[in-house]
């Protein structure tokens, strides 16, 4: 039953068999949430239906858009009437039409019947409007036309260009940056003063950490007549030679240790010889002291 229902509405609205109007038809009329779109944006826009408190089955939308506006889709997740007659179809002259059936019980009130999709190509001034000529309302309850023949839904819109950005590069904000400098100020060039490593001395080690000497001064002839230019060199205790002092000094403490072991362990030793040598060893370690530190007063 069901299906010749549908059968025969669709018959009606295709066929448009000679209608008659009611007194307060139904109408159309166009909703957008601006008035301006964008090049290369979507601009949406809602058909809505007032049935004027009748009950209504089906509906044929014929909508004529400025041609610089193109048709990308429709969304009919919010209609009051859940089933399409056919995809929509575009004539010529920019008009779009498609129709739409409620197969449950007459839709009676103020209902979405579809959003439809533009997305603008160029920039302009143009009117959308539905042509009571050639779209219908079928009642319900007789499957007329109740349609408004007086009622022309219009909508305005106006379509501008896209906003452009201007790309600045880095080196464009770095010499604005230095051309507005102030002009009394010079650059200047800091000289950096290297010196080579090979002139320094060289890092302490286990090995050559000494105590450093009084320093040697000499003097060395230049080009210049009334210069002399005076180097000073440092003068570091070898330590080899080092290295021998500590070993004699070692070797004088060893045999006073065994002296005075001798004099108090090995009895028959004479005293006074034995005095005699503990005496000789320490003239002869003060002595070395005393010689090594002249060497040193005279560098």
């Amino acid at each position: 039953m069901r299906w010749f229902q549908t059968f025969l509405v669709a018959l009606i609205v295709s066929v448009n068999l000679s209608p008659t109007f009611a007194s307060s038809g139904a109408t159309f009329f166009l909703v957008s949430n601006t008035t301006t779109a964008t090049v290369g944006s979507h601009y949406v826009v809602t058909v809505m239906l007032n049935t004027n408190e009748q009950s209504v089955s089906a509906v044929t939308v014929a909508l004529s858009y400025p041609a610089y506006l193109e048709f990308v889709g429709s969304d009919v997740t919010g209609s009051a009437f859940d089933t399409s007659l056919g995809d929509p179809k575009i004539t010529s002259q920019n008009t779009l039409t498609f129709s739409r059936l409620r197969l449950s019980a007459g839709f009676t009130g103020i209902g979405e019947v579809a959003k439809l999709v533009f997305e603008p190509n160029t920039v302009g001034d143009g009117t959308l409007t539905i042509d009571p000529a050639t779209s219908e309302v079928t009642s319900y309850t007789d499957f007329t036309n109740i349609l408004n023949p007086n009622d022309v839904p219009t909508l305005a819109v106006h379509v501008t260009a896209a906003p452009t950005t201007p790309v600045s590069t880095p080196t464009d904000s770095l010499s604005q940056a230095s051309l507005t400098a102030s002009p009394n100020v010079t650059p200047t060039i800091s000289k950096s003063i290297v010196t080579s490593t090979s002139k320094l001395s060289p890092t302490p080690t286990p090995e050559n950490r000494v105590p450093l000497l009084k320093p040697r001064r000499s003097t060395v002839k230049t080009a210049n007549p009334n210069q002399d230019e005076v180097i000073v060199q440092p003068i570091v205790t070898p330590p080899l030679q080092q290295r021998k002092s500590n070993f004699w000094l070692g070797i004088g403490m060893m045999l006073l240790g065994l002296g005075l072991a001798t004099w108090y362990a090995v009895p028959g030793v004479s005293k006074r010889r034995l005095h005699h040598f503990i005496t000789f060893l320490n003239h002869y370690l003060i002595k070395k002291r005393h010689l090594r530190s002249k060497a040193h007063r005279l560098h």
